[in-house]
């Protein structure tokens, strides 16, 4: 997709939603606290956009998240505080928390800390289920654009 600007605040409206995929996109700006309204949450992609600013506090009140890939973004600030606490043991975090000088700390639920200079990855076995996409595996894909509405 070449989705491109903001994450709309009305995203929180879709507290049903259980899949919210916007993997490799052309997203800016921050991501919106309203995403905290998801509480039917379990899959996350966010990860190769153009987001930035902290994840927001209002992601510790997912506590259905089975998936979340933040990677390859500008995102900064720690996922110790908002995004750990509220993630399962085995839930599969992704982020920019490599190097030595990361630009997120997430030293409690991340499983792979990538780099600004790292190529896309193979997410390999810990994203995968029987050889699938774990999220593909009960949902299917639909392409949806946002309408700017404040004009």
């Amino acid at each position: 997709s070449n989705i491109a600007g903001p994450i709309p605040d009305s995203i929180g409206k879709l507290t049903n939603l259980v899949l919210l995929d916007l993997y490799s996109n052309r997203l800016s700006g921050t991501i919106p606290p309203q995403v905290g309204n998801l509480g039917e949450l379990k899959y996350l992609l966010l990860n190769q956009n153009l987001l930035t600013g902290q994840v927001p506090h209002q992601m510790g009140a997912l506590a259905n998240l089975e998936l979340v890939l933040l990677d390859h973004n500008s995102l900064n600030g720690t996922l110790d505080d908002t995004l750990c606490p509220a993630v399962t043991s085995d839930a599969k975090v992704s982020a920019d928390c490599g190097a030595d000088d990361p630009e997120v700390t997430c030293s409690q639920c991340c499983q792979i800390c990538l780099e600004d200079e790292d190529d896309a990855y193979e997410p390999g076995d810990w994203v995968r289920y029987d050889g699938q996409d774990r999220w593909k595996k009960k949902y299917g894909r639909y392409l949806f654009a946002f309408e700017d509405t404040s004009v």
